[in-house]
């Protein structure tokens, strides 16, 4: 049950980046759908090969154009989704980061005085990037 209710605090706190998301899928669905193309361009491109001595090479050379654009495109729309993966895990650490800044602020000073300050710094900040690194893992193992 801790699990879910952590998950659901982390979806709460991309909720606000939801466009960024959609933005990011939107990429990854463009790349992937170019990627799984390209091979049915080269085997119409094999295809205009029809014997040694007779090869549409006007054909050939339109294909390897759009062959190009699609490899352009895959890195483009990599590059895109990436980018916006990367602004999502960004921006949610940050708002983390200031969470826990305001939690700070509101703990009774005898708690704080109770605990070693490198201690309590040292965990936020661990744990933090932790949850950073998580969240761009699991963008990347998704998309």
């Amino acid at each position: 049950m801790k699990n879910r209710s952590a998950v659901s605090k982390i979806l709460k706190k991309i909720k606000p980046y939801s466009g960024y998301l959609a933005l990011a899928l939107l990429s990854a669905v463009i790349s992937v759908s170019l990627t799984l193309y390209i091979p049915v361009l080269v085997g119409q491109a094999v295809d205009n090969i029809i014997d040694s001595g007779n090869v549409n090479f006007q054909n050939i050379a339109v294909i390897l154009i759009y062959i190009g654009v699609g490899i352009v495109g895959v890195t483009v729309f990599q590059w895109i989704m990436n980018f916006f993966t990367n602004l999502i895990s960004i921006k949610t650490v940050r708002d983390l980061r200031r969470d826990v800044f305001n939690k700070f602020n509101s703990v009774p000073l005898s708690y704080v005085d109770s605990h070693p300050h490198g201690d309590l710094i040292s965990r936020v900040i661990n744990d933090v990037d932790a949850v950073g690194d998580g969240l761009k893992q699991m963008f990347l193992q998704l998309f």
